[in-house]
């Protein structure tokens, strides 16, 4: 069970204790026995709130069907849908994780991820927080004119790093988002290593088959998984024509 969940009832417990022993002092057992059916009702009404959130469900978008080959060391975003089943974002804070690994060698759930990427979401409200993405990126995209308001509704991975920490805008292990019903996470390949990173993968992505895999985790529970497969190198059947 969550901490949030715990905290709930330990509250309804000693404020509801005080109703009772209140109730018991003015005499009336009629009161007392409705005093516990309302501490009853209150604890089930928390382990359903902690039933449905078992029931989050995550799924991918990107890479598509369509992009799942891509040239050896190049970068990609894992983006997918995030289903809280009517849940509110700060009812049930979670993050997300995408680990990377080669898919030969994933076996019943274990592997030695490449790459290992995770969002740090706000536990009060359930997102990314507002504080956590760099707003001030100047002279690195100038044909952008984004407001503020606007980007933080879709904010871009590679902007996120820990407030107070300035050096973290390099982390590539941070570069993932939560919103409401989406999360996005950037993963390096290689190509990219000499720009604004403090890439220190001892391999970049090479031409092999991989296993991508998200993971929505509260704590040390995992709460959804899903799955996905992609290729870095060529695919056998090309065309060539002039043009």
């Amino acid at each position: 069970m969550y901490d949030w969940q715990t905290r709930t009832i330990f509250a309804l417990e000693r404020e509801l204790t005080g109703i009772m022993i209140t109730e018991e002092r003015g005499g009336g057992m009629k009161k007392y026995i409705k005093i516990i059916a309302i501490v009853g009702s209150a604890c089930l009404l928390v382990y359903s709130s902690a039933m449905n959130a078992e029931a989050v469900v995550i799924s991918i978008l990107a890479p598509s069907a369509d992009e799942q080959v891509l040239e050896s060391g190049r970068d990609f975003y894992v983006i997918g849908r995030i289903e809280r089943e009517g849940l509110r974002p700060e009812d049930m804070p979670f993050d997300i994780r995408v680990d990377v690994a080669e898919t030969g060698l994933v076996r019943d759930g274990k592997m030695i991820p490449l790459r290992t990427v995770s969002s740090h979401v706000d536990h009060f409200t359930g997102l990314t927080p507002e504080r956590d993405i760099y707003f001030r990126y100047e002279g690195k995209a100038p044909w952008v004119d984004i407001g503020r308001e606007e980007l933080y509704r879709s904010p871009p991975p590679d902007l996120v790093y820990r407030h107070g920490d300035p050096g973290s805008f390099y982390d590539p292990s941070l570069k993932a988002v939560v919103t409401k019903d989406r999360f996005a996470v950037l993963i390096q390949g290689g190509v990219t290593k000499d720009f604004d990173t403090a890439y220190s993968y001892p391999d970049d992505l090479g031409w092999k088959l991989y296993r991508i895999i998200v993971t929505a985790v509260a704590g040390d529970k995992v709460l959804a998984r899903a799955e996905a497969d992609i290729m870095f190198g060529t695919v056998q059947e090309k065309v060539l024509a002039r043009f």
